[in-house]
Formats: structure tokens, sequence, C-alpha cells
């Protein structure tokens, strides 16, 4: 989609501390005559500043305190008056952590009805730090037009935190049209859809022309615009938005665009196709982006369309999309990769790694954690199935995957995809694959830890999960380069699993055992621990595998439980210090502050907590930093909800690199709470599975599915595994480097390009960096 920004020269208040904003409303300055007017304090200690500013200090819990000591502020009441944000594009204010360690902050805000967004802030010490909560996010969790509360607090700190702050405000810009997009239906039988996203609600006008006569009109006051009109004769027509800032000015800005054609009903095609790249997800009832090119089915016949086309390294998989979509009559097709060659050699490229899938659809329900543009049937499971059908109206996508090896030959190689429709051959479709000299590593440099749980098989495979079907599984696993692995475990893994897959090179970290709070740490509990895992160590050391191994504890645990953490992990520290622990307890010092560092080796926060200068620290005490996701962070910081776009699961790779981070944590990848048998389907497309996780989040904690003869993958998954394989190409490529082109698409955790285009050009330039890398070593 195309963006552009509506001018105003309205200047209303202050400027900003950055580019000086359209309007500007303080909420709250402080000012030494009643800056504390208004604000309730719990167990927060302020003193006023001179002129403007408030110095203040959160104490460290303890037992018998608030878990939660805040500073809040109310519509009305001495409080600030100003009720409608939407009008906003942002609340901002600066605070200055005065403390000896990162400070996580955090926000809540509530609407008249009760609903609440709460928001973290990593500050780090000693530094200052801008404080911004988009609006059009808050808008996705309450009615940001009726905020009546702000809550402004810490959970559980660890220690005393100072801070200072100055004001709280509102700030609007010129009105920014985020996204637009025309697209017309391939099929010429004169349907349109207009879309539009604003950064907050504008007047927006469509307009449909012939030459410049209006032929349909459309209004409305919206931050998001979708319009769908059907013409019938015959022509040429364009189309023209124009939006209205109707908070802060009356003058429109004109945009075109497109074109369309309503064709005669017989030149109208029956079947058309394009071609996606695998980080962009196909809906449904899509239709091609209104500058991507499609074929009619006659075009494909004859051989007469663009290649598909992929790029990649050596020893990766790489793959495309071709989508296809019928108007009128079903049609059952089938594929087939043929006659893959070098160019120059003729030499084939490897085909036992071909896969070819039919991208599938689950049923989502519309999630209460967090706020999405869709709820229904969404692109996931890559179906294992030889013939596929396209029903007329809906989207058939079809995943092409290949597999390269570490002595493929880099060059030009092509061939085509055959396509049989109805049994018999159809046609064509010209494939160009570029293999650039740039080798992954077979074994991963990051860390990794994603649980598979075993009581989710046998809960869909009726409670009998043969050994063979379970190593599927595990072959699965390592296959997409993640650890096989269990968080949560209550006994150790087996060491011949263990073995086998250090062999293979595809084991970098494992979890011995977890360590809950609440268990029995008494001497006579250790005793115990110990008794069990003395005899398992000695293994581990025996077989070289300890080095590689770790303790996980104390899952998101707050203040109230460190000692508890510290007495656990002093005493495994103490008895094993071979062996790591690692924890994702909320201690945004990461043991600094609270003196957790001493039994802690790797600390492992939120991506939306994770701080680089708290984690530079820990790394220079000798810990590891890594970081995770979960049913949280929600956007705009990245996550792989079913929902949300398929190149985040590859960006996040990306930012894990840039971010140094050592390692990623993913609870689970197989928790199936509401499924009680395999997947299957139901239609040509659409599959019996319900995808919603931990509550109704869809997608969360689960990256595959469970199928009648084995694991079956996803959109996600198979982008989790690309982006593992780009983390590696980065880190060949070095630090500097690799960093500039980690920045085009990412400007930290929370600032990212969804731009699939502009990631492939991205990807491509990391390709011919490493392979003009490759020429300099041969000269």
């Amino acid at each position: 989609m195309r963006s552009w920004v509506i001018g105003v020269l309205l200047i209303v208040g202050a400027a900003g501390t950055r580019a000086e904003p359209l309007a500007v409303k303080r909420l709250s300055d402080f000012r030494a005559d009643g800056g504390l007017s208004g604000w309730e304090l719990r167990q927060v200690e302020a003193e006023q500043l001179p002129g403007e500013g408030l110095r203040f200090r959160y104490p460290a819990w303890m037992a018998g305190r608030g878990k939660w000591p805040a500073m809040v502020l109310d519509f009305g009441n001495g409080g600030f008056d100003e009720e409608d944000w939407s009008r906003y594009d942002r609340l901002v204010f600066e605070v200055a952590n005065e403390s000896a360690g990162v400070a996580q902050l955090k926000l809540r805000l509530d609407d008249r009805a009760g609903k609440q967004g709460v928001h973290l802030f990593a500050i780090p010490p000693g530094q200052s730090h801008r404080c911004q909560v988009d609006i059009a996010v808050l808008g996705e969790s309450i009615n940001s037009s009726q905020v009546v509360h702000f809550d402004l607090f810490m959970s559980q700190p660890g220690a005393d935190y100072d801070f200072t702050i100055a004001e709280i405000r509102l700030e609007a810009d010129a009105l920014d049209v985020e996204e637009m997009e025309l697209r017309r239906d391939p099929f010429g039988e004169g349907l349109i859809e207009v879309e539009a996203r604003l950064r907050r609600v504008g007047f927006c006008e469509v307009k449909v022309l012939q030459g410049e006569e209006v032929i349909a009109r459309y209004e409305e006051s919206t931050s998001r615009l979708e319009w769908k009109w059907k013409g019938s004769a015959p022509g040429e027509y364009r189309v023209e938005l124009s939006v209205t800032d109707q908070a802060w000015s009356s003058e429109p800005a004109v945009q075109e665009l497109g074109k369309f054609k309503i064709l005669p009903e017989e030149e109208r095609p029956n079947f058309v196709a394009w071609t996606e790249p695998t980080t962009r997800k196909v809906m449904l009832h899509s239709w091609p982006e209104a500058e991507r090119e499609f074929f009619s089915r006659e075009q494909i016949a004859v051989g007469g369309v663009a290649p598909i086309r992929i790029d990649m390294g050596r020893n990766e998989r790489e793959g495309a999309q071709v989508v296809w979509l019928v108007c009128r009559d079903s049609t059952r097709l089938r594929f087939a990769v043929e006659e893959l060659r070098h160019v120059e050699t003729g030499i084939d490229f490897p085909a036992e790694g071909t896969e070819i899938h039919q991208v599938g659809y689950v049923f989502t329900k519309e999630p209460e954690s967090y706020t999405v543009d869709f709820s229904g049937w969404w692109p996931d499971p890559l179906l294992p199935v030889v013939e596929m059908e396209a029903v007329p109206g809906e989207c058939m996508p079809v995943w092409v995957s290949l597999k390269s090896r570490v002595n493929t030959a880099p060059g030009i190689y092509r061939g085509k995809l055959g396509i049989w429709k109805d049994g018999e051959r159809e046609g064509e479709w010209p494939l160009e694959v570029r293999v650039y000299d740039a080798s992954v590593p077979d074994s991963s440099s990051v860390r990794t830890a994603f649980s598979l749980y075993d009581g989710m098989l046998e809960q869909v495979y009726d409670g009998r999960v043969p050994r063979q079907l379970y190593r599927k599984y595990q072959h699965f696993i390592a296959a997409h380069r993640l650890n096989v692995d269990h968080l949560y475990r209550s006994t150790p893994p087996r060491i011949t699993d263990l073995r086998y897959f250090d062999r293979r090179g595809q084991l970098n970290a494992f979890n011995v055992l977890y360590l809950n709070a609440g268990r029995d740490y008494s001497r006579k509990g250790l005793a115990k621990l110990a008794a069990e895992l003395d005899p398992y160590v000695e293994e581990l050391r025996a077989l070289g595998l300890i080095e590689k191994a770790y303790f996980y504890g104390f899952d998101e645990v707050n203040a109230d439980r460190f000692d508890e953490m510290r007495l656990a992990f002093g005493f495994l520290k103490g008895r094993y210090p071979e062996i790591q622990t690692a924890t994702t307890a909320r201690d945004p010092s990461l043991g600094l502050a609270t003196g957790l560092d001493e039994v802690v080796d790797i600390w492992v926060p939120l991506t939306a907590a994770y701080d680089p200068l708290a984690a530079g620290a820990a790394r220079e005490r000798g810990d590891e930093v890594w970081w995770y996701i979960c049913i949280g962070p929600r956007h705009p910081y990245a996550n792989w909800f079913i929902e949300y776009p398929a190149v985040e699961a590859r960006l996040l790779w990306w930012m894990t690199y840039r971010q140094r981070a050592d390692g990623f944590l993913y609870y689970a990848m197989n928790r199936w709470p509401n499924q009680k048998e395999p997947m299957r389907l139901d239609g040509n497309n659409k599959t019996n599975w319900n995808p919603a996780s931990f509550k109704t989040a869809n997608g969360d904690g689960c990256l595959f599915y469970a199928g009648p003869n084995g694991p079956i993958s996803t959109v996600r998954l198979e982008n989790v595994r690309d982006g593992l394989e780009d983390y590696e190409m980065l880190r060949l490529l070095g630090a500097e480097e690799a960093d500039e082109l980690c920045d085009r698409m990412i400007s930290s955790p929370r600032e990212f390009r969804g731009d699939v285009e502009g990631f492939g050009r991205v990807r491509r330039a990391l390709l011919e960096r490493l392979e003009g890398l490759s020429a300099e070593r041969k000269q």
C-alpha cells in the first residue's frame, strides 16, 4: 500500500521535544503552584521541583507492602481536563531515571467503560527517556475518545527507583494516511475495493470517474476506510480519494488511487493466477494488488507468464507462493517442479528437498487480548495434499519450497512448475532460482528454547503416540533449526535423544529441569533434588553435553519470589557449576539492583522489556541475555499470532541479531487445548482446527498442527525457520554491514517496516554482499 501526508498550517500550543507538532495539549505540567493537584499517590513519595517538574520514588517491594505503587490521575476533579484523545497522535512524557538499574515503568489507561490498556517503558539508569503511546494503538484496546484514568505504576520493584518528570502532554501532527489501495477484481466484472488506513479519524471521500464524470461517490468519517462498489458498463475508470483532517484543518488532500477496466462478458477470463512471496499471507477472498501482474488460463497454457523467482543461498530452504483463483467452475489441480537445471552447466537442482503444499485455512474468533482487522478464515497450515481444489471466489495458494545443499553450485537454475488440471496436462509456469555463493551453516548459533508438549500430542492422538510418530515431531522441529526442548519438564530429557541430535549438529541448548515457584526448597527438599539429579548430571559430564545444559525456572515471577529463586538457583550453581540457570523473572536490572546476577546466568526479558544497555552490562558480567514473546507483546511490537503479518515471524530474527540477543525463548510450539483430533480438511481448503490457545489468542503457543500421520507446518513456522537462516547469514556478513541492512527494516523492536517487497530487496542485498565476500576470498 502507498502512504501520504496531509499538510496543514495551523499551529496550536508549544513545540514538542522533536519535530514541532501541529497541536499540543498539556495534561499535567507539575508547576510549583499546585503541580500535584489532582494526583493520587499510592506508596509513592513525591517532591515538587522549582519551576516545573517533579521528583518521585517507587520504593522497593517488601512483604506486607502493596504490589503496585502508583501515581494516578483521573479525568476531572482536579485531574486532566481532556477526555477525547482521538484527535491527537500520541501521549508523551519525558522521564529521567536517577536510579542505578533499568526501570520498567508501566502505564495503565482506562476509558469510561472500564476497558484498560497497559504500556511498558524500559528506562535505562542515568538517562532520560521519552515515553510515548500512539493513540492509534491505544484505540485498539480502549475508547480513545473517553479516556478517564492515567495510572503510572511499577510491579513489585526490586529496589528503590527515583525519577523526575516535567510534563505530560498530547501531541497531534498533520494527518497521515498510512496506507491506501485500490483493488479490482481480476476478471473485469466491475467490482472494486478501496481501502485506506489513517493515523486518526479523517473525512474520506471516494470518487469513481469515467473521464471527468463522477459515476459513484462514497463519504465517511473514519480512520479505516473500506468501500466496495460494482459497476456494469464496460469501459475504463479511475478512482480518487480525498481526505480532510477534521480536527485541525478543512483543506482536503486528493490522491488518484488508480485505474480499472470493466470487460465485456465474452472477454472475461475464468481462471487467473499470480505469485506472492512466502512472507505474505493470502486471504481466502483476496485479489492481486493493483501493481501485481496476474495471468489468465490461456496465458499459462502457452507459457506466456513471468517466471516464479526464488533467491536463496546454499544449504537453506526458500520458496514462493502461486495463487490460483477461478471465477465460475471448480478445478482440481496438481503440480510438480520439473527440469530445474543450472543454465551454464546443466546440473540438476537437488530434487529431494522439493516440497509442494496447499495453503489451508483455520477459522479464528475475535481474540480478547489484542485487536485484529479481521476474524474468520486465515491462511496458516501447509497441507500435504497431492491434488488441490480451486473453487469459485476463493484463493488457492500453492506453497513451493526448495532446499539447496552445501555443495549446490551457485548460479541461475531454470525449470518449470508443471500443472495438471482435472488429471490432464494444463501447462507450465517458468521457474527461475538464483543460488548465491553464500552458505548457511549446518548448526544454528542462536540458542533457542521452544517447548514440545508431549501431553498435547497424546490428547490429539487419543493417548497413543508411538515412538516412530514422536520421532517425526522431533525431526520436524530440528529440521526447522530449533532445539527439541521443553521448558516446563518435571523430569530430565532422555540422554539418547540429546546425543542423537547433538551428533547431528541440531542441539545447542536444552533444559534439564523446571524449577517452579512454591516447590520445596528446604534443606530436605534440596537434598532430594540433588539425589535425583546427581547421576544424571554425571552422565552429561561424561558425554560432553554439560555445557549445553541449563536449568529453567521461576517463570515470569515478580520480586516476591526473588528470595526463593536466589535459594534454589544458588544451590544448583554451587552443586553443578557447569550448568547455567535461566529465568524470565521480572527484574529489569537483570540482577544488578537485586543481586540476582550471582545466581542467574541467562536472563530472558520480554521483547517489549528488552533494554540493550542493561543487556550489554549483563553480558559484561558474564551472563547471557535472550528474549521472548508469548501472549504478548502485541502491536506495535512484532509477534506471530495467526492474524499478524507473516513477515513479522521472520523479522523477529533480524531483530534478534540487531539487538545481540543470545537466544530466543517461546513457551510452547504445540499448545492445542481445544483440539481432540488430528487436522483434516473440511472442504477444499478449510480445516477443522480450532487455533485458539491461551484464552482466545489464535496461534499463541502453537507453531504447527497435528496431522493424521505427523506434524503439519504453518506459514508462520516456515518464516521462523527462514528467519533463523537469515540470522546465520547476517552473522557471516559481519556486524557493521549486517547492522546497516537490519536498519533498513528495523528501528527498534516496536518500530519496523512490514513492507514485504522492501524486505525482499534487503534480503537480496544480504545475499549479494555475502557472494561478494566469497569472491574476494577466492582471489
